[in-house]
């Protein structure tokens, strides 16, 4: 029996959502934190040149601590996944037939066209509302203001309409599309609401409201045929989502003006700046030198090098170069100061405290960083392993829950196709953040969940009617 179970949990769907974490932090975190640390100059220094951010120089004792959080909580993370999946399979056999139900229904529900309309309706109400349609330019034009976009919508529209913009619209949609792929004749009608699904994440002036979309729709129609060679289809997809991240860096910054790429070493040069952080962060006048020098060598790069590297650099280093700040900065700069799973006591302000550090003199940002530094800054190292171990437990129970059966339901698939975004956000984002903020991956399960089970009631009420 127990032989049975091993060789069954041993198979490419149960680790999907761990490829897609390890893949992702690979390539979004290791890869980086090499380069920013050990790696040559110039590629860090390309990504200071073009973003401003701080001076950083870490000591040994910051290395080896940064070497601990990229290891051991993935350890932790990989083995809290295993074991709890292992054990859950022992039980899935008996919960397939308490739940066959929920994974034979193909038609379409009062629900789920309801809630389609419904979300459709408020969706282009705020994008309208935020004035959307007349920016929409900004994305291939003027990068300044494809920023200032994205700020005004984010006084203008407030988190259930964000919720909805980012998770609700592009996971009905996706149910409502798949459904018609399978009735003849509805390619049409599923290619619009993909359309309109992805049109509406991308008037959020945003590239992860687009990466969500893009990854929910077709891993999701993936998910709903699931064999050996389509888990191919669905690596490839998640390589396709690495490589659309890279194109939505890249695209608005084609517009970016010289005086906004020389406007970081300017400011890097200025004598007030530099003592501020060799007072911060303990360097000597010679090693400024050397940060001047390496980006006045970037700075020297051919216009069109420039504009091409510099989204490479954004890409490798925008989660990997915060993560080296949050070594240096707690318990030396700020103390820890608690763990917390959910809603810490400061108002998640690791994010903002971090920001600071790198960029002292711009108000209203923040950072992000993968899930263990995160639980780093609250409680240190041993807390960042038992956390990452609990995260691992929670995705492998949500991918164990919504594999119940397969994907044959597309409400099934379009879950699991959330949960393999879980694995993806926290491998760059806190487990508060990929859970619960606007983009959180819970919004869009429990709706789904609702769903099925909205479905069920209203079918066996009809029996009982008839």
């Amino acid at each position: 029996m127990a032989g049975m179970v091993l060789t069954r949990f041993f198979n490419t769907k149960n680790l999907l959502p761990l490829f897609f974490y390890l893949m992702c932090f690979l390539f979004f975190n290791a890869v980086g934190v090499y380069l920013a640390v050990w790696g040559p100059a110039f590629y860090r220094q390309l990504y200071i040149l073009n973003s401003g951010v701080s001076f950083l120089a870490l000591d040994e004792n910051q290395k080896t601590l940064l070497l601990q959080l990229m290891v051991w909580p993935v350890v932790g993370f990989v083995g809290g996944y295993l074991l709890i999946l292992f054990f859950l399979e022992k039980v899935r056999d008996r919960v397939e037939i308490f739940l066959q139900k929920t994974s034979k229904s193909r038609n379409f529900s009062e629900a789920e066209i309801t809630t389609l309309l419904l979300s459709l309706i408020l969706a282009g109400i705020s994008v309208a509302r935020a004035g959307s349609f007349s920016m929409m330019s900004t994305w291939f034009s003027n990068y300044t203001q494809w920023i200032a976009a994205r700020y005004h919508l984010f006084e203008k529209l407030s988190s259930p309409e964000f919720i909805n913009l980012y998770v609700i619209v592009p996971s009905v949609c996706s149910i409502v599309a798949i459904r018609f792929l399978k009735l003849n004749k509805s390619k049409l009608l599923a290619a619009a609401l993909v359309s309109i699904a992805v049109t509406l994440s991308a008037m959020l002036f945003q590239k992860r409201p687009i990466l969500i979309c893009f990854q929910i729709v077709f891993i999701a129609y993936l998910l709903e045929y699931l064999n050996a060679s389509v888990i191919k289809k669905i690596i490839i997809a998640g390589v396709a989502s690495i490589l659309l991240y890279w194109l939505l860096i890249f695209l608005p910054t084609l517009a970016i003006s010289e005086t906004n790429i020389q406007s970081a070493v300017k400011y890097k040069q200025k004598s007030s700046v530099a003592n501020e952080f060799e007072k911060k962060w303990n360097l000597t006048e010679e090693q400024i030198a050397v940060e001047v020098e390496a980006m006045e060598a970037a700075k020297s790069l051919p216009d069109s090098k420039k504009r091409l590297l510099a989204p490479v650099s954004a890409l490798i280093f925008r989660v990997s170069y915060p993560s080296v700040f949050y070594v240096a900065a707690y318990p030396d700069v700020y103390p820890h100061y608690g763990l917390d799973l959910v809603f810490n006591k400061v108002k998640w302000t690791d994010n903002t405290d971090v920001w600071k550090l790198m960029w002292p003199h711009i108000e209203n940002g923040s950072v992000a960083a993968p899930m263990q530094f995160v639980f780093y800054a609250q409680a240190g190292v041993w807390a960042a392993v038992g956390m990452s171990i609990l995260t691992g437990i929670i995705l492998a129970f949500l991918w164990w829950w919504s594999s119940i059966g397969g994907f044959a339901n597309p409400l099934r698939a379009v879950q699991g196709s959330l949960v393999l975004l879980l694995a993806v956000f926290i491998s760059m984002d806190s487990l508060r953040n990929s859970l619960l903020a606007t983009y959180g991956i819970v919004w869009g399960v429990l709706l789904l969940e609702l769903l099925v089970w909205i479905k069920l009631l209203v079918e066996r009420m009809n029996k009982k009617a008839v």
